[in-house]
């Protein structure tokens, strides 16, 4: 005897939202990696998309300043590009009007230092005033991780308008970096 209607069993499929984090600290691994406070028009940030139906799942990741109720400011990049620096040029910065939270638009670019490329631009920087970057990690499915942010918690993170030619540089992290800095 022949079944007519066959078997059939029904498999429910549901998809897992990815998840992103800023990078450690190459410092202290427990810890993310954070701006300083204060920062000029340059700044780097890294991050790491993951998805628990499988990393490769993901197709890429966005970054917006400021305001994500606006889609327009939001930027898709390629997955590949997990660390991104956020540039204004000084003709830019120069150009804008003077005052306190004046926003001008970034170059975000990809990639290690050598071989950044440029990704687009983004709205919403503002001079002389707080920012929070905000990041989301896209899966094939369209869904979005919830957003991360840089500065997190009561941090701050605030980007100065370059004033002068001259630009000094303190990076310099090691254990007796206090004794280097006071010299």
């Amino acid at each position: 005897a022949m079944d007519p209607v066959g078997a059939f069993q029904t498999f429910p499929i549901r998809n897992t939202r990815p998840s992103i984090a800023f990078l450690p600290n190459p410092n202290d691994a427990s810890l993310a990696l954070q701006q300083p406070d204060f920062t000029f028009t340059v700044a780097t940030f890294g991050f790491k998309g993951s998805d628990a139906d499988g990393d490769n799942t993901l197709t890429g990741y966005r970054i917006a300043l400021n305001d994500t109720s606006n889609p327009a400011n939001w930027l898709t990049i390629p997955l590949r590009d997990t660390v991104v620096t956020l540039v204004v040029p000084r003709v830019r910065s120069d150009a804008a009007p003077p005052g306190f939270g004046v926003e001008v638009t970034a170059d975000v670019y990809g990639g290690r230092f050598l071989g950044r490329r440029l990704l687009g631009q983004i709205p919403g920087l503002r001079l002389d005033a707080p920012n929070v970057l905000y990041v989301q990690a896209k899966d094939v499915a369209g869904e979005f991780s919830p957003p991360i942010r840089m500065p997190s918690g009561t941090q701050q993170w605030i980007v100065k308008r370059p004033r002068g030619k001259l630009l000094l540089v303190q990076d310099y992290t090691r254990n007796d970096a206090a004794s280097a800095v006071a010299t």
